[in-house]
């Protein structure tokens, strides 16, 4: 028995569908746009009022949970949060919540 490899794609009935040179070109250029696309969001940084933030996914993500949390108490509070240069600055819910804003017009800007 020959060992073969194949080069394909599975279909949805289970077959295995011969890929040309031109879909593994596209696939590959694909995952290169995708890498690319993926390493200008960690790099995102936006400025408010404020200062500079990181607009990477996980400080959005962190921003949310934050602003829900502030959500409960009286406007006003603040919470203490370190900005892109590494300055300690005390943020309001509203501050948080336009660098959330424009952080994630940002990153929807990669995905255009």
């Amino acid at each position: 028995m020959n060992n073969i490899e194949a080069k394909g794609k599975i279909t949805n009935n289970g077959q295995l569908k011969k890929i040309t040179h031109y879909e593994e070109v596209l696939d590959n250029n694909i995952d290169k746009l995708k890498g690319t696309r993926n390493n200008k969001v960690k790099l995102i940084e936006v400025t408010t009022k404020v200062g500079t933030w990181n607009g990477d996914e996980d400080s959005q993500n962190r921003m949310c949970r934050t602003i829900v949390a502030l959500g409960s108490m009286k406007k006003g509070t603040t919470v203490k949060w370190k900005m892109l240069d590494n300055k300690i600055v005390e943020v309001t819910k509203e501050n948080l919540l336009e660098a959330m804003v424009k952080a994630g017009q940002a990153q929807s800007d990669l995905w255009l």
